[in-house]
């Protein structure tokens, strides 16, 4: 595989040559497009005179192990906020649950004096 770039009249397309010889063209222009070729022979034969640079190997397989890192770090950073999500939301759980245990305690306790003013409190 190798990567190019192609510029004709001011336009700017990025472009990677398979290596079945498939080529992708991706425009950068104000409408982008992305656009498929059998081969270089026919990248030349439809935009005649155009200026092609090739990229670096190096160059561009360090692109891609960038572009892979980026990828596992927004991976990471994913799975880091469902975990924090997940942890909020059991903290949510926790507190509700001690909530309705002190509502419950309170309520009994609220009985029981009730009771005992109930059983102390004379006939009338």
């Amino acid at each position: 595989m190798r990567m190019f770039e192609l510029r004709k009249n001011g336009a700017r397309a990025q472009g990677i040559v398979f290596d079945d010889g498939t080529v992708a063209l991706r425009w950068n222009t104000s409408y982008p497009s992305t656009v498929l070729h059998a081969g270089m022979h026919a990248v030349e034969l439809t935009y005649g005179k155009a200026h092609i640079d090739w990229v670096d190997n190096d160059a561009a397989r360090e692109h891609a192990r960038l572009l892979d890192r980026i990828n596992s770090l927004e991976a990471d950073v994913e799975k880091v906020t469902r975990e924090r999500d997940i942890k909020s939301t059991a903290l949510d759980l926790v507190t509700t649950d001690q909530q309705l245990w002190y509502e419950d305690v309170m309520a009994k306790a609220e009985a029981i004096v009730d009771q005992s003013y109930n059983e102390a409190a004379p006939d009338a």
